[in-house]
């Protein structure tokens, strides 16, 4: 995933997968975070990442991987974050597969 929102906003970002907690990571404007796992087509993979910037007023989240609907479509799933949507980029032609726009959190 990579930061999109431009000068001086830094997102801090939080991934989990059921009991796999890949820690906090802040990323500055134009910085990325990735992070690989296997996917196993007998079992259900979801990452859901939290993610809060100054001008978000609360945080949000996504769920970066879903097995449904990212493992047939992309092995490496870029995702550019953006102040409304979030959005899968194709690596071969670096236009959107799918934009979503932001889950708050409760």
């Amino acid at each position: 995933m990579i930061n999109k929102l431009g000068v001086r906003q830094t997102i801090d970002v939080h991934c989990r997968s059921g009991n796999k907690d890949l820690g906090p990571v802040s990323l500055r404007p134009g910085a990325s975070f990735e992070f690989k796992f296997p996917t196993n087509s007998l079992i259900a993979t979801k990452y859901t990442c939290s993610f809060r910037w100054p001008d978000a007023g609360k945080e949000l989240w996504y769920d970066i991987f879903t097995s449904s609907r990212d493992a047939n479509v992309c092995n490496v799933c870029l995702w550019y974050i953006f102040d409304s949507i979030i959005c899968r980029m194709r690596l071969d032609r670096e236009e959107p597969t799918i934009c979503d726009i932001w889950n708050p959190l409760h």
